[in-house]
């Protein structure tokens, strides 16, 4: 016999209703949900927006192909600045470079 799953828990926040229509049976609301705080940049995260910030200054221009590039080329560098223990962690791939690039809003 199956398992009974509970159902997930509700996430309860305020919102903020824009406009309500309930001349139908079923009511359309709309609303504007709070702005969440951006998430901290993780460690690997932080050394790779470091190592862009010092090659391009502002918004990247450039492929993530080409800061990839740069970033494999100084990766161990950037381990040996911030006295990262031995092994240092594994050179990014480039999902994860552009996500960090993302997340620092240095790309769009």
């Amino acid at each position: 016999m199956a398992r009974r799953r509970l159902p997930p828990p509700i996430r309860g926040e305020v919102v903020r209703v824009i406009e309500m229509d309930d001349s139908e049976p079923i009511a359309r609301v709309k609303v504007e949900w709070p702005e969440e705080p951006p998430r901290p940049l993780t460690q690997r995260q932080q050394m790779i927006v470091a190592i862009t910030r010092r090659r391009w200054r502002g918004r990247i221009t450039v492929s993530i192909a080409e800061v990839l590039r740069h970033v494999r080329t100084v990766w161990e560098d950037e381990c040996r600045r911030r006295k990262l223990p031995e092994p240092w962690p594994p050179v990014p791939n480039r999902d994860t470079v552009a996500r960090a690039l993302r997340a620092a809003s240095l790309i769009d």
